[in-house]
């Protein structure tokens, strides 16, 4: 603990790094205070940010997430550029955004979440992927915010832009940028979010036919022939998973 009692703080230790999805949930079960804000090494946080986001989640109330747009930075410098997040009408346009393009449209780092809400949220999706959630390394921030959407903990997306999360540009060694991760860990992400759809008839066999097609196309567009349809296999074990599972679980 720090010898500073205006700003304690713990250091964990963890005996083997087991990706950033654990770890994130480790250090919420070991937080002491009311909120929990995930702050990654290349992120910006401007002066009295916290505080603003205090602020804004007493006003907005706990089931809103003040979202954050991305700012650029090369060789851990700010470019000037800023990646701003979209603002949608409805939070499920965000679920289906996200199937569209797989990518991520919306995550909690650098918001302001209350550890109570959380934690029941972050609890049932641990148990529910297992040891899927080892090493879970893309897409895993993204998946919390669905899944909270999903279960009522998150209910209204209100960008925010006194906070940014960064993206490093020019680090070409950056797990998000690693190809063979992403085809592994990025469509553990995508088949929650397209099972939880058909689940909970907020989608048809029709639009579920619809977006498994554009998944295997998409994934061919962005990662080529091999890694595409590799993608896709990954994408059917785990929505096989879900389906398997979700009774249980949820």
């Amino acid at each position: 603990m720090s010898k500073d009692k205006r700003f304690p703080y713990k250091i964990l230790n963890l005996e083997k790094n087991e990706g950033p999805f654990l770890a994130r949930y480790k250090g919420t079960l070991a937080a002491d205070g009311e909120y929990v804000v995930f702050h990654d090494i290349d992120d910006r946080l401007q002066l009295n940010g916290i505080d603003r986001l205090v602020l804004d989640t007493v006003n907005f109330g706990n089931n809103v997430l003040l979202a954050v747009s991305l700012a650029l930075m090369k060789n851990a410098k700010c470019t000037g550029d800023v990646w701003f997040i979209d603002t949608e009408k409805k939070p499920m346009d965000y679920f289906h955004k996200t199937v569209k393009h797989l990518s991520g449209r919306i995550n909690p780092v650098d918001s302001l979440l209350p550890k109570k809400v959380l934690l029941e949220s972050y609890s049932l999706l641990v148990s529910l992927l297992g040891d899927f959630g080892k090493n879970f390394s893309v897409g895993e921030d993204m998946l919390l915010v669905y899944h909270m959407l999903l279960n009522g903990a998150v209910e209204e997306i209100v960008p925010v832009y006194y906070i940014f999360r960064g993206y490093e540009t020019g680090n070409n060694f950056s797990v998000s940028k690693n190809l063979e991760k992403r085809v592994q860990s990025l469509p553990l992400a995508i088949s929650y979010i397209v099972t939880s759809l058909t689940r909970r008839q907020l989608a048809n066999l029709d639009q579920l036919e619809e977006m498994e097609n554009n998944i295997r196309s998409r994934a061919k567009v962005l990662y080529g022939e091999t890694l595409g349809e590799r993608f896709w296999k990954n994408f059917l074990k785990y929505k096989n998973y879900f389906e398997k599972t979700f009774g249980k679980t949820l």
